[in-house]
């Protein structure tokens, strides 16, 4: 019997910004197409791109995947609804593939108007809080979705105390890491006097834990610690960042960076990454970093304790000031020590979160997903991970 042919899947997201959740679209994206989906990106709102994007773009569409834009200037083009349509209708057994809720909001109309289109939904915030405050909207998600993919089990399993359906529906697919940070280590360099400690991340303030970082900051001036603290990234509360620095009076510890044009050159220009943030699932940013062959101290959030060991790829604080002070102490004080544990974390990131990996599972969730005698493989649902079981515990 004839193989059926492989179904379209299209792409919505509220905007290609540049963040993480862009940015793994655009290597699921690019590597769909490359293993010959046909594949399709559409947002809804029109903002402006990192450059970063604009680059991943470019290699989009290099690998054949096609795009969408919004009408320009628009906060939610309602036009984007009869396109995606369209699309659909003319690719059976297509696959509708959202990132967010407004991305869901739209996917639970075209449910309605293109009977029979496949929906996969994405899992990317490991906050409690919010999911449980949401629970009607994943429970609804749940029954009418056919299927989940997460970035990590943490937020897998958030969603399946409110939305059990999603469990039985879903899988975890690892973050990508782009090709250019998986090249090769940087050759170890002696650790620089004062310290320079690298954040990166372009969330809230409380989110991604800056908060925490000015108190780390004041207290390593107390106990007169040579450490610069250096925040990349264009955090939505920028100015309330800056009056708190200024408030604490450690204008000298920390530097607030803006937007990184080139984060492998920000971590290249660092000793150590600092990630203090009170959710995530799994953070783009501390994988890079950890492929850039950083040591790096995290708080216990998300995926961390199921791929990386602590101590052995990286440091695992509590959120809090004193034990990031501690944490950040102890690699300044054991240098070498350090860099080994950095080399180490590269070496884990590059077996586990390359693109080939992530691209054969998620090729497999979205076949079985898509249904029409597709076959079976290990992207299957079940909740199935890359991590490789050495990890575990």
């Amino acid at each position: 019997m004839r193989e059926p042919e492989c179904p379209a899947v299209c792409f919505l997201i509220r905007n290609l910004t540049g963040g993480g959740a862009e940015k793994q679209v655009g290597l699921l994206a690019a590597g769909l197409a490359e293993a010959g989906v046909r594949t399709s990106v559409f947002w809804l709102e029109d903002r402006p791109q990192h450059p970063r994007m604009r680059a991943l773009i470019d290699a989009e569409r290099r690998a054949g995947v096609r795009f969408f834009p919004p009408r320009a200037g628009s906060r939610f083009d309602i036009g984007q609804v009869p396109r995606l349509a369209r699309m659909l209708f003319s690719a059976p057994h297509g696959v509708l593939w959202t990132w967010g809720h407004r991305a869901d909001g739209v996917a639970l109309a075209l449910s309605v108007i293109v009977p029979g289109v496949r929906i996969i939904g994405s899992l990317r915030s490991a906050n409690a809080k919010r999911i449980a405050k949401n629970a009607w909207l994943w429970r609804l998600l749940a029954r009418r979705f056919d299927g989940f993919v997460s970035n990590s089990h943490a937020n897998m399993e958030l969603v399946a105390r409110v939305a059990p359906q999603v469990r039985r529906k879903g899988v975890v697919v690892n973050n990508i890491v782009e090709d250019s940070f998986l090249g090769g280590v940087r050759t170890p360099r002696p650790l620089r006097d004062p310290l320079r400690v690298a954040m990166l991340g372009n969330q809230s303030v409380h989110t991604k834990g800056y908060d925490i970082a000015i108190e780390v900051a004041r207290d390593l001036k107390r106990c007169g610690d040579r450490i610069r603290i250096c925040i990349g990234g264009a955090p939505s509360d920028a100015a309330q960042l800056r009056a708190a620095i200024a408030a604490y009076g450690v204008e000298q510890q920390i530097e607030v960076c803006g937007t990184i044009a080139d984060p492998r050159a920000f971590f290249s220009d660092s000793d150590v990454f600092l990630m203090l943030s009170r959710f995530e699932g799994t953070s783009n940013a501390l994988l890079e970093a950890m492929a850039s062959g950083l040591p790096c101290v995290c708080t216990r959030v998300g995926d961390v304790g199921r791929f990386a060991r602590h101590r052995q790829h990286l440091l695992v604080v509590d959120t809090n000031a004193a034990a990031a002070c501690a944490a950040l102490r102890e690699l300044n004080a054991n240098r070498e020590a350090a860099q080994a544990m950095g080399a180490r974390a590269a070496r884990l990131v590059r077996e586990n979160f390359g693109h080939e990996q992530a691209i054969k599972s998620a090729l497999g969730f979205v076949l079985g997903c898509a249904g029409a005698g597709y076959a079976a493989n290990d992207g299957m649902p079940g909740d199935k991970s890359l991590y490789g079981s050495q990890l575990a515990g």
